[in-house]
């Protein structure tokens, strides 16, 4: 492979990878900013007040897994051919937030 198919190759599986991301993470932020303001305001050591509702972020956070795995890939494979500089550093920050936001929903929900 020449350096351009693997600037056009990280180019397209950047986009895809920058749209699925964006899309996992404004359908997540919903439910973690509900955990948080519900933290605050009830205060540490009470669970979420959604029961039966967490299917729907765990849902989502189960089909996140493979995209994040292999988002991951990606994100060690194409650390060479520095063309879309813009569009890798934003994928790594999506991918930082979608676990971050996993993390605290997860923490939230039990404790």
């Amino acid at each position: 492979m020449d350096k351009k198919e693997a600037i056009t190759l990280k180019n397209v599986s950047g986009g895809f990878f920058l749209a699925i991301l964006l899309i996992f993470n404004l359908s997540h932020a919903f439910f973690t900013l509900y955990v948080i303001v519900e933290e605050i305001k009830y205060g540490w050591g009470f669970t979420t007040n959604l029961k039966i509702g967490v299917v729907l972020p765990w849902a989502l956070e189960l089909l996140c897994i493979p995209v994040l795995i292999i988002d991951f890939i990606y994100l060690l494979v194409f650390v060479k051919p520095r063309a879309s500089k813009g569009l890798y550093v934003t994928n790594i920050i999506l991918t930082i937030l979608m676990v971050v936001q996993i993390i605290i929903f997860n923490l939230f929900i039990y404790y």
